[in-house]
């Protein structure tokens, strides 16, 4: 849930309500070939190749949930050369980052049976150049891999809990021991919101249903994710412009009309000050709402 809820609303969804509005920049202005391989590249959905924000925004989307989910993603850039040696399209293949291995210039990974069996190919160790290894990590002010998976683990186990062991024994053995569900239950919405204070999950409570926190507080959360959004997808458009620049195209991307880092202050603020309607902060930092 915890990915999922993060990554959701991350980019604007182009080509609904509002979606136009989201339009790319490219600096300097890119050729329409030049546009045509970015988005089919950065794309999953080849229908939507031609639309470079649309293949921006579904590459974040996608690519933030890898992120949220590993701490650290690794891309193997693989070019399509025309006849002429010209750049005439890209992948970014992910490539598992538990088998690979880096020796001076060179990354080298490693298929084991297990993987060789899967992928129906040979077990080998194949040699790949640093250039041509994009290594995407989780931005240093929400933390490290290590840690990442750490929370996760612990939110994991949690879930898994309704209720804990010694008490399914004292049922089991017709005990009353004095086991209050309630404060369990609240004790897990605290746990669950200290490892992902940086983040600011909502645990599905949204900014109506106040089960556990005030309402002051739920919109403070709010405004704590949607920073956490930004500073991810700030990630991935300057991890794009970075494979873009591997791939000797000389331009940089951005999407225009995107909430910034000045409008999350400016929300912290509204809220200290307090003469503002909690929705109205929503609906400035929500994709869906403005």
């Amino acid at each position: 849930m915890f990915v999922d809820d993060i990554t959701l609303g991350i980019m604007p969804m182009t080509g609904f309500r509002n979606g136009d509005r989201y339009i790319t920049h490219s600096e300097p202005a890119l050729t329409r070939e030049e546009i045509q391989i970015i988005a089919e590249g950065l794309s999953e959905r080849r229908g939507y190749a031609h639309d470079l924000t649309y293949s921006i925004c579904d590459f974040v989307q996608r690519m933030s949930k890898q992120l949220l989910m590993y701490g650290e993603v690794y891309f193997e850039v693989v070019k399509e050369l025309d006849e002429n040696g010209s750049l005439a399209g890209f992948e970014l293949k992910i490539v598992p980052s538990h088998n690979l291995y880096r020796i001076g210039k060179s990354y080298f990974q490693i298929i084991s049976p297990r993987d060789a069996k899967e992928a129906h190919v040979g077990i080998q160790v194949i040699k790949i150049p640093a250039d041509k290894i994009l290594v995407l990590n989780l931005p240093n002010e929400l933390g490290n891999k290590r840690k990442l998976y750490k929370n996760l683990q612990r939110l994991y186990m949690a879930s898994k809990e309704t209720i804990p062991e010694f008490q399914m024994q004292a049922m089991q053995n017709e005990q009353n021991i004095g086991f209050n569900a309630e404060e369990f239950q609240k004790n897990k919405y605290i746990q669950a919101a200290i490892l992902t204070k940086k983040f600011g999950w909502d645990q599905r409570e949204g900014i109506t249903r106040k089960n556990h926190t005030t309402e002051y507080y739920s919109i403070y959360r709010y405004i704590v994710k949607k920073k956490a959004q930004l500073i991810i997808r700030d990630k991935l458009i300057d991890f794009i412009n970075e494979a873009l620049e591997r791939m000797e195209i000389n331009s940089k991307v951005s999407i225009e009309n995107l909430y910034t880092m000045e409008d999350v202050e400016r929300q912290f603020q509204r809220l200290r000050e307090g003469n503002v309607r909690f929705i109205d902060i929503h609906n400035e930092l929500s994709y869906f709402d403005t």
